[in-house]
């Protein structure tokens, strides 16, 4: 019997260690194939998410970069013979921008004209006519992204060169932006933010396999192009793959190709860090083997409740990650080393569904609002259009930007207009009817879905709710700013049959409300695609008028009621298109506005005006104060008293001879603001008048704040001040005023004799209008002047 029990206890001894080494095995050969997998899985989403953001952040900065050639390609300054003024617009430039750092402006034949800063005064003396980033800018007549290299200050850069075209085609200037990569804040940010453990490292290279961006600078310049990473991005390929670095580590690295510039992004973890987790479970398991082999048969139950029943469980758990079920959480109680290996596979596949997670939230939501992007706009759009044929319903796609955002850009940064834009997103989901299906789908860009229509009306009161929750002032870093939408509409059927033509309708739809006032919406109508067309087609052809000829000043003379002698005159923009003929300015001054291009047009006319004034006195004529009009944007411009200063230099036209007409609606954007230009512009000694009065909204309260010389009354009240007793009133009242104030008063549009003798009647001071003279060319009016001055009515 104690024979038979010694026999049973060796028997169950040597099982009992057969059956734990068994397990033991078990357990390592199964974390053996699965944990360096699903460890490297999870590291392989970590450096994927990294270089998917890189790739992200450097295609934000070559769009960033080719922004900056379209603002360089516009800016008149650097086309100045001037040095000074290329050199104040090339310090606006790299001013504004965080990429760059110095500038240079380059004639046709590689002399250099201007620079900035300073310290790159050294290269004035030198020729760029052979240097090949010139070249590929001057043969390729559009802007050059170089790749890197060591200039001659020992700083390794990349340049921007941007050639500037004459009307002629021709390559006239190359202008040079220059971006040094160890001192800028955007390669220095590769390097935060990522989660790629101790080891891990990000770096970039460009064309030529040249490393531009790298934790330690000082291999930014060096040749990696044996590496096999980079070569496989140098061959447009992105993927993963193990690889050894340059000190003979392995590592697994994630590489994207970057199309907009041929560079690549690698992003590596060391393979030793991947694998730790396997690494501290085999030494563990080498430590619970040796527990094991004093075995006590009593254990067994315990070993099989407390080892084989969680292995099975992680074994089916690590079975179902291989299926690409990710949805797997492993219960554990006991803290024993396959405790521990269960918290680890928990966390790891927690990590890996985040990361995901993280990946799809940023694949379809914009980063700056957090709402759904484009991408997500276009898969609801069509899921709903899909709901509607089946329920026979309709669907409204509500498209809308915000007016007046680029000036918000340009006067306030973009640092404020991207905050602009996260308010105005936080308003929008406080529409709870449309908080899952409002989408921002670029710039100042939205879009709203509203399924399963009823009516118009109903379409019309969302919009119209849209309107109202923009309306009321933002308040961002201590600035009170007003802004307000226009809003397209489509609705699906009629409007269009699939998301493209319904977009492409409410798009056209929305201009269309910028045209009738902004801050309100349009539906769209057949009919509308003209009237884009045509808008289209002006603005394109207005770029080029300047450089065509085809703009030109007419004259109206202004004459004083008392004297009868002919004291000033108002100059008026013509444009005579080269194929179409004069186009009114009725049509073409809205679409310059809207496009920006008022601004070179207006400085245009103030310098071809004065200049033609000067031309008037050398010829013997007496001096005449003449009147220009003035834009909402162009008085909005920072450095609109500096440029008219100039102009009065540069032509040598006496300051009290220019009169600068202004709305009542330039005037009421911002009191302090505006009372600080006025300011500016009187201490240069120009005269400021309201142009259109009485057609505002306005309070009259800025005739007393604002130093204004004189009033023009609005042509509409004087058409019919003999047959409407309202506004023969009202034009009684403005003159009374304006005598009140000690201001002139002028009445525009006077046709008739009747109209003058009413202005005589009521001691207008002076007028102008077709019964004095139309506007007449340049010349006409010389003839004109000549055969008038000195008369009398």
């Amino acid at each position: 019997m104690k024979m038979w029990t010694s026999r049973m206890f060796w028997r169950v001894y040597l099982i009992n260690i057969i059956v734990m080494l068994v397990l033991l095995a078990s357990i390592y050969f199964m974390a053996k194939q699965t944990l360096p997998e699903m460890s490297r899985e999870k590291y392989q989403s970590v450096t994927d998410e990294t270089v998917l953001r890189l790739q992200g952040q450097l295609a934000n900065m070559v769009s960033h970069l080719y922004e900056i050639s379209q603002l360089v390609d516009q800016l008149t300054g650097l086309r100045s013979s001037n040095p000074e003024e290329m050199t104040e617009e090339l310090y606006r430039i790299i001013s504004a921008s965080p990429l760059l750092n110095s500038g240079l402006v380059i004639d046709r034949n590689g002399k250099v004209l201007a620079n900035y800063p300073e310290d790159t005064s050294s290269v004035k003396d030198t020729s760029f006519s052979g240097n090949p980033i010139f070249q590929e800018a001057k043969q390729g007549k559009k802007p050059y992204i170089s790749d890197v290299f060591k200039a001659p200050t020992g700083r390794n850069v990349i340049v921007l060169s941007i050639p500037l075209m004459n009307r002629q085609n021709e390559v006239e200037r190359v202008v040079t932006l220059q971006v040094r990569i160890e001192e800028n804040n955007l390669f220095s940010l590769v390097f935060q933010n990522h989660n790629l453990g101790a080891g891990g490292y990000v770096y970039i290279v460009d064309r030529n396999g040249v490393i531009i961006s790298h934790p330690q600078k000082e291999r930014i310049g060096e040749s990696v192009k044996s590496n096999p990473v980079v070569q496989k991005v140098l061959q447009q390929q992105s993927g993963y793959q193990w690889v050894v670095n340059t000190k003979g580590a392995p590592m697994y690295a994630s590489f994207a190709y970057i199309p907009q510039l041929s560079w690549g992004v690698v992003a590596q973890v060391p393979e030793s860090e991947i694998y730790e987790p396997f690494y501290k479970f085999r030494s563990n398991l080498f430590v619970l083997s040796l527990l094991t082999l004093i075995p006590l048969s009593v254990l067994t139950a315990f070993y099989a409740k407390q080892t084989i029943f969680p292995i099975r469980r992680l074994q089916q758990a690590v079975a179902e990650v291989e299926k690409g079920n990710y949805e797997q959480y492993v219960e554990h109680t006991d803290k024993t080393e396959l405790g521990e290996l269960s918290s680890k596979f928990n966390d790891m596949i927690k990590t890996i569904r985040e990361s995901r997670e993280r990946i799809r939230h940023q694949a379809f939501h914009d980063s700056l609002t957090g709402l759904p992007n484009r991408t997500l706009f276009k898969e609801d759009l069509g899921k709903y259009l899909v709901e509607a044929d089946v329920g026979n319903q309709q669907v409204a796609v509500l498209f809308f930007d915000l007016d007046g955002f680029k000036m918000v850009n340009d006067s306030l940064g973009h640092k404020v207009g991207d905050m602009l834009l996260v308010e105005v997103g936080k308003r929008l989901e406080r529409l709870p009817k449309y908080s899952d299906t409002t989408y921002r789908v670029g710039g100042d860009e939205f879009i709203v879905i509203i399924p399963d229509v009823a009516s118009k009306d109903e379409v019309e009161r969302s919009a119209k709710e849209i309107l109202a929750i923009i309306a009321p002032p933002f308040y961002l870093e201590g600035r009170e700013i007003f802004i307000s939408a226009s809003i397209g509409i489509s609705i699906y059927p009629t409007d269009g049959k699939d998301a493209d033509t319904l977009v492409k309708h409410a798009d056209i739809a929305m201009y269309r409300a910028k045209e009738q006032g902004k801050n309100n919406y349009c539906l769209f109508m057949e009919g509308m695609h003209s009237y884009v067309q045509r808008k289209i087609y002006l603005t394109n052809c207005l770029r080029k008028a300047i450089g065509f000829d085809e703009l030109l000043v007419h004259y109206q003379p202004k004459l004083n009621i008392k004297t009868g002698q002919i004291t000033g005159m108002e100059a008026l923009l013509r444009w005579n298109h080269r194929r179409e003929g004069m186009i009114p300015p009725s049509e073409f001054i809205p679409v310059a506005e809207e496009s920006g291009l008022i601004l070179p047009i207006g400085e245009w006319v103030l310098r071809a005006v004065c200049k033609q004034m000067r031309e008037w006195q050398n010829k013997g004529l007496p001096p005449l104060q003449v009147s220009v009009n003035l834009s909402a944007r162009q008085f909005q411009d920072a450095h609109l008293a500096d440029k008219i200063r100039k102009i009065l230099q540069d032509t040598g036209l006496d300051p009290s001879l220019l009169e600068l007409e202004l709305t009542e609606s330039a005037l009421m954007k911002n009191e302090q603001a505006v009372n600080r230009v006025l300011a500016d512009l009187k201490q240069i000694g120009v005269s400021i008048s309201i142009d259109d009065f009485g057609t505002g909204y306005s309070s009259l309260n800025y005739l007393k704040l604002f130093p204004i010389d004189c009033l023009k009354i609005d042509r509409s009240f004087i058409r019919d001040i003999g047959k409407d007793p309202g506004d023969a009133a009202i034009t009684r009242s403005i003159i009374d005023l304006a005598h009140n104030l000690n201001l002139e008063v002028v009445a525009e549009g006077v046709e008739t004799p009747e109209q003058l003798t009413f202005m005589q009647t009521n001691s207008c001071d002076s007028i102008q209008g077709y019964l004095i003279s139309p506007p007449l060319p340049a010349d006409e009016f010389e003839q004109f002047l000549k055969a008038k001055l000195g008369g009398s009515l």
